[in-house]
């Protein structure tokens, strides 16, 4: 009801209430008291009418709930099909790495493939240089003999030359110990001279002092022994000069032999050091053959232990390719009740559309319904006031009558006025007719909002079951997710399978050329032995027992080839399987792939549906608010029809 409207009905209501209660009073219009009497019903059928609309209120309100739930039950719609569209961009991220994993596999094969193919050639090398290697240990054996010879011979010369040293020790401490006398009687020497300094400063103090001749007599006497004693002590300085000059000259042939028996000493330890090193870069070799050997038997063992690996690993490929049997016919199982559900779930969708279709048919009648009730109760507040307005009229032709004592249009104005009352009485006759069938009308909706009700509460119910059964194909998804993360983590373990034969092919490859460096400094060795051989001696015997350890060493080398040989064609072997395996995945990934599209497919065309079911609740909404009915009657023919078409 508009603002009008219920301005207009406001205003009746206060002009009836008056117009009650002033004919009621009045005796005139006593007689009628029946047509009087209606307001009470007016009021309880307004009551009636409020109740009503209040229930209408209410249950527009359940639908405005029932149509947010279901536009969030899209928008969950809409969260999964971005995490289906997401997993489906990660499972072809992941089939995309697979096929350049097995790319740079046969990259890898055909890269072993060539450094096995050089690795024979170097076998062949190897056995070529263990034979140079070993005339080489001979001439090492020979070397070894003459430095051994030469190294007594240098002891001898280090003995000599030891004792000779103790010598030159021993009397270069007899020299220092008579220059340290030499030194003391100087010392002695000069104590004396500085005696006879004062002496003789005293000598001349005495005789600028003494006058008499016993005096003098008895200073020319000291003054000659001064004398005495300094050309003594002049006597014997020169023969401590003599004597210091030979030492010094002793020294000095000491000094020189030492620099002879060092320059000697350093050209025998030079030579100790050569021998020295000569004997170390023997023992290198020496240990260099050892370790080659060992590596040899190492090498081995490790193609006997990757044999064993590999007939290991070929024994869980099949088993593992017997389980993904049984994976991909369960898989199968699983699309299978998928497709079902979906169809089930499709079925569901279309009654549900049905049942909303014909809800919202009802709904609009029931709108209609109402705008056509509020109509007529304008139409009844308009008539009310329109009565009041005659009551008032009444009133007033009351009051004229009772003024005018003597008029001669009394007698008319009476009949006017009893055909006016009579009218009254007719109109509100016809008004409580009215009232009646309005309030059996009010009964008939309220039955028909009982059946909306119901008709809902199946709905809904319906819809329960619709979410069941999203929530059955839901955990049927995460299955499958599942299982194609299971052939996800197959994938990996063949690629790191892959990866563990690259490294060891790497590793293969390695020694490979860690015994090509070998090889190579064993040239450089052996080019440098041959000119020590030269130098030193021409002859090469080698023992039986050495002929011996060299054919077993070069028996071994065969045996060696004939293992690494098993070996690559046990690798090429498992490649191929492995190559066998990955197809029947990428086979497998692909029907896969086929299914999930198709399920893909079908839950679009379930997403469709929801989203015109959305559309239709959408529109619904929009009536209720504007309650422009004729033109969503046709918005709805159109999304009905349209939907029919997208069934089809």
């Amino acid at each position: 009801m508009t603002t009008n409207d219920e301005s207009r009905e406001s205003a009746g209501g206060e002009h009836a209430a008056p117009s009650t209660s002033d004919i009621d009073d009045s005796g005139p219009r006593a007689a009628h008291p029946a047509g009087w009497a209606r307001p009470d019903e007016e009021k309880s059928t307004e009551q009636l009418l409020r109740e009503h609309r209040s229930s209408l209120d209410q249950q527009q309100a359940a639908l405005s709930e029932r149509v947010r739930s279901l536009i969030e039950l899209r928008d969950q719609t809409d969260e999964e099909e971005d995490r289906l569209v997401a997993e489906r961009e990660r499972i072809e991220k992941a089939l995309a790495e697979l096929e350049f994993r097995r790319a740079s596999l046969n990259d890898a094969e055909e890269e072993l493939d060539t450094r096995s193919s050089v690795a024979a050639e170097r076998a062949a090398e190897l056995q070529q240089i263990e034979s140079q290697l070993a005339d080489q240990a001979a001439q090492l054996e020979d070397e070894r003999t003459r430095l051994d010879s030469q190294s007594e011979v240098l002891e001898r010369r280090r003995l000599g030359l030891g004792a000779e040293a103790d010598q030159l020790e021993g009397a270069r401490a007899d020299l220092e110990v008579e220059r340290n006398d030499i030194n003391a009687e100087r010392a002695l020497l000069s104590s004396q001279n500085d005696e006879i300094d004062e002496l003789e400063a005293e000598i001349e103090q005495r005789r600028s002092s003494l006058s008499s001749a016993d005096d003098l007599e008895a200073l020319g006497s000291r003054e000659v022994e001064a004398e005495r004693r300094r050309a003594d002590i002049e006597a014997v300085e020169t023969e401590l000069s003599s004597r210091q000059f030979a030492v010094d000259e002793q020294l000095a042939a000491v000094a020189e032999r030492e620099a002879d028996l060092t320059a000697g000493l350093a050209d025998l330890e030079s030579r100790e050091d050569a021998l020295s090193a000569a004997e170390a870069a023997l023992a290198q070799r020496q240990s260099e053959l050892t370790t080659m050997e060992q590596a040899l038997e190492s090498r081995a063992l490790a193609a006997r232990a990757g044999a064993t690996q590999l007939d290991e690993k070929e024994r869980r490929l099949r088993e593992r390719r017997a389980q993904l049997d049984d994976q991909h016919a369960q898989i199968l199982q699983l699309e299978a009740d998928a497709s079902e559900a979906t169809s089930r779930l499709a079925a569901r969708v279309d009654e549900l559309s049905e049942q909303e279709h014909a809800l919202t048919l009802r709904e609009r009648e029931l709108f209609s319904a109402e705008s056509d009730l509020a109509d007529r109760k304008e139409h009844l507040a308009e008539e009310r006031a329109e009565i009041d307005q005659a009551k008032q009229a009444l009133r007033r032709l009351e009051d004229e009558r009772e003024s005018e004592t003597e008029s001669i249009f009394m007698g008319q104005r009476e009949s006017t006025l009893d055909h006016d009352a009579d009218r009254l009485i007719a109109t509100q006759a016809h008004l409580d007719k009215e009232l009646a069938e309005l309030i059996t009308e009010t009964e008939l909706l309220k039955n028909e909002r009982a059946a909306v009700a119901a008709r809902r509460e199946a709905v809904e119910r319906q819809r329960a079951q619709l979410d069941e059964a999203e929530a059955h194909v839901r955990a049927r998804r995460q299955l499958l997710d599942r299982e194609h993360e299971s052939l996800d983590e197959e994938t990996e373990d063949l690629a790191v399978r892959r990866r563990a034969l690259s490294a060891e092919r790497v590793r293969l490859d390695t020694q490979t050329e860690q015994a090509g460096e070998r090889r190579a400094l064993l040239d450089q060795e052996s080019g440098h032995l041959d000119t020590e051989a030269a130098q030193v001696d021409e002859d090469r015997t080698v023992t039986r027992s050495e002929r011996h350890a060299l054919n077993v060493a070069l028996e071994r080398l065969e045996r060696e080839s004939a293992t690494q040989a098993a070996e690559r064609d046990r690798i090429a072997v498992e490649e191929h399987q492995l190559a066998i395996a990955t197809a029947q995945l990428d086979a497998e990934q692909q029907r896969v792939a086929t299914e999930r599209d198709r399920l893909r497919a079908m839950w679009e065309v379930i997403e469709d549906h929801r989203r015109e079911a959305a559309r239709f609740l959408d529109l619904l909404d929009e009536t209720a608010a504007t309650g422009r009915v004729s033109g969503a009657d046709s918005e709805v023919i159109d999304l009905r029809e349209e939907q029919q078409q997208k069934h089809h």
